[in-house]
Formats: structure tokens, C-alpha cells, sequence
């Protein structure tokens, strides 16, 4: 969020019914869901702004005296659909879409925190394979009928808790991502204004709309992988 904070994270896997996840270990405050093809979907998207959205959201309005929420949205189906835009209207949540080609630029994630947070999982999943690999007796990685476990859903959701908590601990991270994608401002009136956010996005889809859109993948504000390991 603008402010620093980091919203609990939702963790979508694959079934058909939430059988395969009754018996996991899910920290407080994290959601942990199935979908057919582990999509976020109509229903889902629903479910995040009940659970996660509208209840930090909420409690930040009347902490700030804020009277509005507002989210930048990729153009995915499912944060467009009327359900969805009906639930944000009657709940005073303000929303743009990101305009085509701008999410190196706008869309905080990419500007600035995928790279930390799949940093974390990375060093998750190396220490994972590392332990197997010491586990092993008298068998070695190289026979070529070696298979490695795959890991458990309770492995991920236990990495993915740890890559959250690591944002959680760097709000000035959080707030210069929001900063440089033109989301969020020092002037109060303007933070409150989603007019004024919604001219920011329409500014950056003018200044790129010329430019070379593999060149704006660029990651400014992410911090150097090693950096981040050597912290944890």
C-alpha cells in the first residue's frame, strides 16, 4: 500500500474444491485457495476484496479520515468484469487499469517488489534442495533415475509467508515504489483525488507511447539480490 504497508498475500492452487488445502499450516491473515487452473477468476478476485481489500482498506479510512480506496489494476478479465466493478463502486474503491505497455512503469510490483520477494523464494527453494541432496545416502544427484521431490503446498506457503514478511520489514521500499510509479503523493488533497491518479496514468501512457517497450522493463527502485540474501 502507499503508506509502506504490505497486504497479506493470496495464494491460489490448483483443484477443484479446497479438499487438497484443509490440513495446511496458513499463517493469520494469509488466504489460501484452489481454482481449476490456479487462475486467479470472478470468484476469487470477490473473495480477495472481502478478506484482504476492503478490511485493511477499511480500517486505513477511518484511521486517515480517508473517504475512498483506490487500486491500480492490470487489464486482466477478472478485474473487469460487472460483478467486480459493482463491488468496488459500493464500497467508495476508486480503480484504473493499467494502460497497454506501462506496467514497468506504473504497476508497483514490477517497478519494485517481485524482484526482493522472488529473491526470498529463490533462496527458499535452494535451501530445499540443498537438504534433500544432504539427506541422500549413497545416492547421487547425477544417476540418471534420480527424481526430485517435488515441494509440498505447505513448502510454498511457507516460503511465500517468508517473502511477504521481508516486505513487511521494508515500508520505505514499499512507499519509494509507490512514489516513482506516480500513484501516490505528499499533497493530501491529491492522495484522496483518484482524478489526479487516473491523470498520472494517462501521462505515462503519453510519454512511453513512442517508446521501445522492451526497454521498459527495467527494475530502478530492486534492490541487488545478493543485498537482500546476506539481510535474511
Amino acid at each position: 500500500m502507499a503508506d509502506g504497508a504490505v497486504l497479506p498475500p493470496m495464494l491460489i492452487f490448483k483443484g477443484k474444491t479446497n479438499r487438497t488445502i484443509r490440513n495446511l499450516a496458513v499463517p493469520s491473515g494469509m488466504l489460501v485457495v484452489t481454482q481449476e487452473k490456479a487462475w486467479m477468476d470472478e470468484k476469487l478476485m470477490l473473495e480477495w476484496l472481502d478478506k484482504i481489500w476492503l478490511p485493511h482498506t477499511e480500517s486505513k479510512q477511518k484511521e486517515l479520515e480517508f473517504t475512498k480506496s483506490f487500486l491500480t489494476l492490470d487489464a486482466f478479465s477478472a478485474h473487469k468484469v460487472d460483478s467486480v466493478c459493482e463491488k468496488m463502486s459500493d464500497n467508495n474503491v476508486g480503480s484504473q487499469l493499467v494502460p497497454p505497455g506501462c506496467t514497468s512503469k506504473v504497476q508497483v510490483l514490477d517497478v519494485s517488489l517481485n524482484r526482493p520477494f522472488k529473491a526470498v523464494l529463490t533462496e527458499s527453494w535452494e535451501d530445499y534442495v540443498l537438504g534433500i541432496v544432504n539427506d541422500m545416502d549413497g545416492v547421487s544427484i547425477h544417476d540418471p533415475n534420480f527424481v526430485l521431490p517435488a515441494p509440498s503446498r505447505q513448502h510454498i506457503v511457507d516460503w511465500v509467508q517468508r517473502g511477504y514478511e521481508y516486505l513487511v520489514g521494508k515500508p520505505d521500499l514499499v512507499r519509494k515504489a509507490f512514489k516513482a510509479c506516480g500513484v501516490t503523493s505528499t499533497d493530501p488533497n491529491e492522495v484522496r483525488n483518484d482524478t489526479f491518479l487516473r491523470s498520472i496514468m494517462s501521462k505515462v501512457a503519453e510519454e512511453i507511447k513512442d517508446f521501445d517497450l522492451e526497454e521498459l522493463d527495467n527494475d530502478p527502485f530492486a534492490e541487488d539480490d545478493s543485498n537482500i540474501l546476506e539481510e535474511l
